[in-house]
C-alpha cells in the first residue's frame, strides 16, 4: 500500500502503477528498464542512483538520504518529477 502523493498531478490509480512498475523493476522487459534508467538520469541529475534506489526498493527515504548524503526533500522533489515525467515518454 502508498500514499498519494500531494503535488503530484496524477491520479491515485496511475501512481499506484508507476509505484509497482518500478518495484518490479527486475522482472520487466529490457525496454522499460532502459525508459526508467534514462528518467532516473533526467530527473535525478548526479543523485540518479539514490533516486533509483527510492523507486525501485522499499528502503525509506530518510535511510537513503542518509547513506547518500542529501536532503530528503531533494529525493521527494526528484522522485515527484519523475512521476510527472513517467507517462510524457
Amino acid at each position: 500500500m502508498f500514499k498519494k502523493m500531494r503535488g503530484c498531478k496524477l491520479s491515485y490509480n496511475q501512481q499506484g502503477l508507476i509505484r509497482f512498475i518500478c518495484l518490479n523493476y527486475y522482472d520487466l522487459p529490457q525496454d522499460v528498464q532502459h525508459k526508467i534508467n534514462d528518467l532516473c538520469l533526467k530527473c535525478g541529475g548526479e543523485y540518479y542512483k539514490a533516486l533509483f534506489r527510492v523507486l525501485t526498493t522499499d528502503i525509506s527515504i530518510r535511510y537513503i538520504a542518509l547513506e547518500e548524503c542529501i536532503s530528503e526533500t531533494h529525493l521527494y522533489r526528484m522522485r515527484l518529477k519523475f512521476y510527472n515525467e513517467f507517462f510524457k515518454t
